[in-house]
C-alpha cells in the first residue's frame, strides 16, 4: 500500500515481530502548508491498521500539539482518539528565540508505556522523543491488575456528573435508618465515580523501577552539550579521551547534584515525610520486592485461613495472660453527654484536614476523589452524619476493612510471620 505523496507527506513502515505478537513502526513527515490530504492519507492508514495490530508512529508532523486552539491540532488529535491511538509527547520540542511548539510526536495505540524527551544538538530540532513499551508476548504468562484512571480530567467528568445527582433516594429514607442512607448514598457516588474513572488493565509481570524525573538545568544540557560534541570528536582522535573525561566527571556530579534536590523536593513538599524519606532511601538502594513471595494452595482457603489467624490472634493472646487484680477509684459518670447537629462547614473543614493520598479501601474511593468533589456532596453527607449523631448508628460498611497479610519475616508458610495490614473505607471514616 502506497501512501506516500511527494511535498504532501513521506511515510516509511516496517514491522516487528516478537514472540506471538507484531507491531508496525511508521515513520512520518509532513511538511508545513495544507494539512486536508495528510489527515485524508492518515485516516486511511489508521482504518486498516489500527483493528488488527499494535502501532507507533513516529514523526515531525509540523502540527503544534501545545496549541489547543488551532483547528489543525483539534483534528488532529480528533482523528487519533477515534482510532485509539494517542500522542505521547506533549511538552515542546521545537525551541527558538521566540517559539516553543511541540511539532514531533509518537503516536501509539499501545497503553502501557513511559515516554519522554532529551536534549540533543544534532538537527534543528532542539529535543530527541523516545517512548519504552511494555512489549509481552501472548506465549509468555500475564499477571494483571486493574486500577483507577484518576486525573485531572476524569476528577472533572466526576464533577460533571455529581451536578446532576439530587440524592432523592437518601430524603425519601426514614431519618432513623441511618445505614439505608448510607449504603444509597454510597452506591450513588460509587456509580458517577466509576463511570468517571474507568478501570485500566496493568501488567505487573516485570513492574519495572519508575525512573527518577529530573527536568534538565541549563548548566545540565550545556554540561550534555559538550560531552556529546567531545565524545565524537574522541571516536576519531583519541587525543581529546582526556577531555571527554574530564567533562564526564562534570557532568556526573551535576546529575548527583539534581538528584539531591528532586530527592530533597520530593521529602519538603510530602504529606507523610517520614514515608516518603523512606521510599527515596528504598529508590537509592534497590530494595527487593517481596511479591515474589507466595504461599501454596487454594487462594480462597487462604484468605479464610488468614482471616481465622487474624480474628483469633489477640484473643489467645488475651488467654495466655496471667489475671492480675485490678482496683480504682474512679467515680462513675452520671453526667448526659450530648451532641450537637453539625454544619456543612464543618464537614468542609474535616475533608480539608485530608492528606492527599491515592491509597483507598474496599470501595476504591481515595482522598484525593473526595476532596475533589465535596462540594457536590456536603449536603447529603451533613444529613447522614447527623442522623447517625441523632440515633447513635455507625454506618455497617464503613466498619469493614481489606486486610492484606506483609511478610515480616522467617518461614513464608507461617501464618505467624506475617502483619496485617488494614484498609478501611478510611476517607469517610475521617469525615465521620
Amino acid at each position: 500500500m502506497r501512501m506516500s505523496i511527494k511535498m504532501v507527506v513521506e511515510i516509511s513502515a516496517i514491522e516487528i515481530i516478537l514472540g506471538t505478537e507484531a507491531s508496525l513502526v511508521l515513520a512520518i513527515y509532513r511538511p508545513s502548508g495544507e494539512a486536508d490530504i495528510f489527515f485524508d492519507t492518515l485516516e486511511k492508514i489508521l482504518n486498516v491498521l489500527s483493528g488488527n495490530k499494535r502501532i507507533i508512529i513516529t514523526g515531525d508532523f509540523n502540527i503544534n500539539m501545545l496549541n489547543q486552539n488551532h483547528s489543525n491540532t483539534q483534528i488532529f488529535k480528533q482523528l487519533l482518539y477515534s482510532y485509539g491511538v494517542t500522542p505521547t509527547i506533549m511538552e515542546p520540542t521545537r525551541i527558538t528565540a521566540t517559539t516553543k511548539t511541540c511539532i514531533d510526536n509518537i503516536l501509539t495505540n499501545y497503553t502501557e508505556y513511559e515516554a519522554g524527551t532529551f536534549p540533543n544538538h544534532m538537527s534543528d530540532h532542539n529535543t530527541t522523543q523516545t517512548i519504552t513499551l511494555k512489549w509481552r508476548s501472548t506465549e509468555i504468562s500475564r499477571n494483571y491488575i486493574y486500577k483507577r484512571v484518576v486525573n485531572e480530567y476524569t476528577l472533572s467528568v466526576l464533577k460533571e456528573e455529581l451536578k446532576e445527582e439530587n440524592w432523592d433516594g437518601i430524603w425519601e429514607i426514614p431519618q432513623e435508618n441511618v445505614d439505608e442512607q448510607w449504603n444509597s448514598f454510597l452506591e450513588s457516588y460509587t456509580e458517577h465515580f466509576k463511570y468517571a474513572c474507568p478501570l485500566k488493565k496493568i501488567d505487573k509481570a516485570h513492574n519495572t523501577k519508575k525512573l527518577l524525573k529530573m527536568k534538565p538545568n541549563e548548566e545540565q544540557i550545556n554540561c550534555k552539550k559538550k560531552l556529546d560534541i567531545l565524545y565524537t570528536l574522541k571516536t576519531f582522535n583519541q587525543s581529546y579521551n582526556e577531555d571527554y573525561k574530564k567533562v564526564k566527571r562534570e557532568y556526573d556530579s551535576i546529575l548527583r547534584k539534581q538528584k539531591c534536590q528532586v530527592y530533597k523536593g520530593k521529602i519538603l513538599t510530602s504529606d507523610n515525610k517520614s514515608k516518603s524519606l523512606w521510599q527515596c532511601v528504598k529508590d537509592i538502594k534497590g530494595a527487593e520486592s517481596r511479591e515474589s513471595i507466595r504461599l501454596e494452595g487454594n487462594p480462597k482457603q487462604i484468605a479464610t485461613d488468614f482471616n481465622h489467624h487474624f480474628s483469633t490472634a489477640a484473643l489467645e493472646l488475651i488467654n495466655r495472660m496471667r489475671d492480675v487484680p485490678f482496683t480504682h477509684n474512679i467515680e462513675r459518670v452520671t453526667e448526659k453527654l450530648i451532641f450537637r447537629q453539625i454544619t456543612e462547614n464543618e464537614v468542609l473543614l474535616a475533608c480539608s484536614k485530608l492528606k492527599n493520598k491515592d491509597s483507598c479501601g474496599i470501595d476504591g474511593i481515595s482522598n484525593r476523589v473526595i476532596k475533589s468533589s465535596i462540594d457536590l456532596i456536603l449536603q447529603p453527607l451533613t444529613y447522614i452524619i447527623n442522623n447517625m449523631l441523632t440515633y447513635g448508628i455507625f454506618p455497617q460498611q464503613l466498619k469493614e476493612a481489606k486486610v492484606i497479610p506483609i511478610y515480616k519475616k522467617g518461614d513464608a508458610n507461617e501464618m505467624s510471620n506475617y502483619r496485617p495490614i488494614n484498609f478501611w473505607n478510611f476517607s469517610w471514616r475521617k469525615i465521620y
